[in-house]
Protein backbone atom coordinates (compact mmCIF):
# COMPACT_ATOMS: atom_id res chain seq x y z
CA UNK A 1 0.00 0.00 0.00
CA UNK A 2 2.81 2.41 0.91
CA UNK A 3 4.53 1.67 -2.41
CA UNK A 4 1.30 2.29 -4.33
CA UNK A 5 0.82 5.70 -2.64
CA UNK A 6 4.44 6.57 -3.42
CA UNK A 7 4.00 5.61 -7.08
CA UNK A 8 0.78 7.65 -7.32
CA UNK A 9 2.55 10.68 -5.83
CA UNK A 10 5.43 10.28 -8.28
CA UNK A 11 3.00 10.06 -11.19
CA UNK A 12 1.16 13.13 -9.93
CA UNK A 13 4.45 15.08 -9.69
CA UNK A 14 5.47 14.01 -13.21
CA UNK A 15 2.10 15.07 -14.65
CA UNK A 16 2.17 18.37 -12.77
CA UNK A 17 5.69 19.08 -14.01
CA UNK A 18 4.68 18.21 -17.59
CA UNK A 19 1.66 20.53 -17.41
CA UNK A 20 3.92 23.43 -16.36
CA UNK A 21 6.71 22.96 -18.89
CA UNK A 22 7.11 23.21 -22.64
CA UNK A 23 7.59 19.74 -24.13
CA UNK A 24 10.13 20.75 -26.79
CA UNK A 25 12.53 22.97 -24.80
CA UNK A 26 11.84 21.85 -21.24
CA UNK A 27 11.35 25.48 -20.22
CA UNK A 28 8.47 26.64 -18.01
CA UNK A 29 5.42 27.36 -20.15
CA UNK A 30 3.40 30.57 -20.14
CA UNK A 31 1.21 29.70 -17.15
CA UNK A 32 4.18 28.59 -15.02
CA UNK A 33 6.17 31.69 -16.01
CA UNK A 34 3.21 33.90 -15.08
CA UNK A 35 2.91 32.10 -11.74
CA UNK A 36 6.64 32.62 -11.01
CA UNK A 37 6.46 36.31 -11.87
CA UNK A 38 3.32 36.87 -9.81
CA UNK A 39 5.05 35.26 -6.83
CA UNK A 40 7.87 37.79 -7.15
CA UNK A 41 5.34 40.62 -7.40
CA UNK A 42 3.48 39.35 -4.32
CA UNK A 43 6.76 39.35 -2.38
CA UNK A 44 7.69 42.83 -3.71
CA UNK A 45 10.89 41.51 -5.30
CA UNK A 46 12.27 43.97 -7.88
CA UNK A 47 13.01 42.38 -11.25
CA UNK A 48 13.40 43.06 -14.95
CA UNK A 49 11.28 41.21 -17.49
CA UNK A 50 12.66 40.56 -20.98
CA UNK A 51 10.47 39.46 -23.90
CA UNK A 52 12.42 37.80 -26.72
CA UNK A 53 11.19 37.03 -30.23
CA UNK A 54 13.08 35.11 -32.94
CA UNK A 55 13.07 37.35 -36.02
CA UNK A 56 11.28 36.02 -39.11
CA UNK A 57 10.80 32.59 -37.53
CA UNK A 58 7.86 31.85 -39.82
CA UNK A 59 10.15 32.26 -42.86
CA UNK A 60 12.74 29.97 -41.23
CA UNK A 61 10.08 27.29 -40.78
CA UNK A 62 8.79 27.67 -44.33
CA UNK A 63 12.24 27.61 -45.95
CA UNK A 64 14.07 25.02 -43.85
CA UNK A 65 11.22 22.98 -42.37
CA UNK A 66 9.71 22.59 -38.92
CA UNK A 67 12.34 20.15 -37.68
CA UNK A 68 15.05 22.76 -38.27
CA UNK A 69 12.75 25.35 -36.66
CA UNK A 70 12.49 23.12 -33.58
CA UNK A 71 16.29 22.88 -33.46
CA UNK A 72 16.54 26.67 -33.49
CA UNK A 73 14.00 26.96 -30.67
CA UNK A 74 16.08 24.53 -28.60
CA UNK A 75 19.28 26.46 -29.37
CA UNK A 76 17.71 29.75 -28.25
CA UNK A 77 16.32 28.06 -25.13
CA UNK A 78 19.80 26.73 -24.39
CA UNK A 79 21.38 30.17 -24.76
CA UNK A 80 18.82 31.67 -22.38
CA UNK A 81 19.26 28.87 -19.83
CA UNK A 82 23.02 29.46 -19.83
CA UNK A 83 22.66 33.25 -19.52
CA UNK A 84 20.19 33.11 -16.64
CA UNK A 85 20.98 29.88 -14.81
CA UNK A 86 21.79 31.76 -11.59
CA UNK A 87 20.18 35.15 -12.19
CA UNK A 88 16.54 34.41 -12.89
CA UNK A 89 14.18 32.17 -14.83
CA UNK A 90 13.26 31.62 -18.46
CA UNK A 91 9.97 30.59 -20.05
CA UNK A 92 8.65 29.83 -23.54
CA UNK A 93 5.38 31.73 -23.78
CA UNK A 94 4.37 31.04 -27.39
CA UNK A 95 5.70 29.55 -30.63
CA UNK A 96 8.83 31.70 -31.05
CA UNK A 97 8.52 33.97 -28.01
CA UNK A 98 10.42 33.60 -24.76
CA UNK A 99 10.37 35.62 -21.56
CA UNK A 100 12.99 36.06 -18.86
CA UNK A 101 12.70 37.19 -15.25
CA UNK A 102 15.96 38.82 -14.21
CA UNK A 103 16.43 39.35 -10.48
CA UNK A 104 18.94 41.64 -8.79
CA UNK A 105 19.89 43.56 -11.92
CA UNK A 106 18.37 47.00 -12.32
CA UNK A 107 21.19 49.18 -13.66
CA UNK A 108 20.52 49.98 -17.31
CA UNK A 109 24.15 49.41 -18.33
CA UNK A 110 24.04 45.91 -16.80
CA UNK A 111 20.77 45.16 -18.58
CA UNK A 112 22.23 46.36 -21.89
CA UNK A 113 25.26 44.10 -21.44
CA UNK A 114 22.99 41.11 -20.85
CA UNK A 115 20.84 41.92 -23.88
CA UNK A 116 23.91 42.25 -26.10
CA UNK A 117 25.19 38.88 -24.83
CA UNK A 118 21.87 37.20 -25.68
CA UNK A 119 21.84 38.76 -29.15
CA UNK A 120 25.43 37.74 -29.86
CA UNK A 121 25.08 34.19 -28.51
CA UNK A 122 21.82 33.51 -30.36
CA UNK A 123 23.45 34.64 -33.62
CA UNK A 124 26.62 32.55 -33.19
CA UNK A 125 24.95 29.39 -31.82
CA UNK A 126 22.32 29.34 -34.56
CA UNK A 127 25.04 29.85 -37.20
CA UNK A 128 26.53 26.55 -36.01
CA UNK A 129 23.33 24.84 -37.18
CA UNK A 130 23.29 26.48 -40.62
CA UNK A 131 25.76 29.08 -41.87
CA UNK A 132 23.53 29.98 -44.85
CA UNK A 133 20.94 31.71 -42.70
CA UNK A 134 21.31 34.46 -40.10
CA UNK A 135 19.05 33.84 -37.11
CA UNK A 136 18.57 36.93 -34.96
CA UNK A 137 16.28 37.98 -32.14
CA UNK A 138 14.60 41.15 -30.95
CA UNK A 139 13.96 42.02 -27.30
CA UNK A 140 11.90 44.36 -25.16
CA UNK A 141 12.38 44.94 -21.43
CA UNK A 142 10.36 46.36 -18.58
CA UNK A 143 11.06 46.59 -14.85
CA UNK A 144 8.98 45.87 -11.75
CA UNK A 145 8.02 47.94 -9.80
CA UNK A 146 9.56 50.94 -11.63
CA UNK A 147 7.44 50.63 -14.79
CA UNK A 148 4.45 48.53 -13.70
CA UNK A 149 3.15 46.73 -10.62
CA UNK A 150 1.19 43.81 -12.12
CA UNK A 151 1.75 40.99 -14.61
CA UNK A 152 -0.75 42.06 -17.33
CA UNK A 153 0.75 45.55 -17.54
CA UNK A 154 4.35 44.27 -17.44
CA UNK A 155 3.47 41.92 -20.30
CA UNK A 156 1.78 44.64 -22.35
CA UNK A 157 4.72 47.05 -21.94
CA UNK A 158 7.27 44.34 -22.79
CA UNK A 159 5.25 43.50 -25.90
CA UNK A 160 5.10 47.16 -26.92
CA UNK A 161 8.86 47.79 -26.65
CA UNK A 162 9.60 44.45 -28.35
CA UNK A 163 7.49 45.60 -31.32
CA UNK A 164 9.37 48.91 -31.33
CA UNK A 165 12.67 46.99 -31.54
CA UNK A 166 11.34 44.90 -34.45
CA UNK A 167 10.02 47.98 -36.28
CA UNK A 168 13.48 49.57 -36.07
CA UNK A 169 14.99 46.77 -38.12
CA UNK A 170 15.06 43.66 -35.90
CA UNK A 171 18.13 42.16 -34.19
CA UNK A 172 17.68 44.98 -31.68
CA UNK A 173 16.49 45.58 -28.15
CA UNK A 174 14.44 48.32 -26.51
CA UNK A 175 14.32 49.19 -22.80
CA UNK A 176 11.05 50.79 -21.74
CA UNK A 177 11.24 54.48 -20.90
CA UNK A 178 7.95 56.23 -20.22
CA UNK A 179 9.35 59.55 -21.46
CA UNK A 180 10.49 58.03 -24.75
CA UNK A 181 7.80 55.41 -25.38
CA UNK A 182 4.77 56.96 -23.67
CA UNK A 183 2.48 55.63 -20.96
CA UNK A 184 0.96 52.18 -21.45
CA UNK A 185 -2.39 51.30 -19.87
CA UNK A 186 -4.49 48.16 -19.93
CA UNK A 187 -7.71 48.26 -21.97
CA UNK A 188 -9.88 47.94 -18.87
CA UNK A 189 -8.01 50.89 -17.34
CA UNK A 190 -8.63 52.90 -20.51
CA UNK A 191 -12.35 52.04 -20.37
CA UNK A 192 -12.54 53.04 -16.70
CA UNK A 193 -10.78 56.34 -17.46
CA UNK A 194 -13.23 56.96 -20.32
CA UNK A 195 -16.22 56.27 -18.05
CA UNK A 196 -14.78 58.66 -15.45
CA UNK A 197 -14.41 61.39 -18.09
CA UNK A 198 -17.97 60.83 -19.35
CA UNK A 199 -19.35 61.03 -15.81
CA UNK A 200 -17.40 64.21 -15.24
CA UNK A 201 -18.79 65.66 -18.48
CA UNK A 202 -22.33 64.84 -17.41
CA UNK A 203 -21.69 66.41 -14.02
CA UNK A 204 -20.53 69.63 -15.70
Amino acid sequence: KHRMVEELNNTKNILENASQHDFLTGLPNRSKFMQDLEELIDSNTPCTVIMIDIDDFKIVNEKYGHLFGDEILCVVAGVLKECFASKGSVGRISDDDFMVILEGVDEENDIRSILRAIRSNVLSRCAEKNKDIEITCSMGTVSYPKDADNYPLLYKIAEKVLNIAKEKGKNRYAIYDINKHGEVVLEEQSENQLLTVKKADRAD
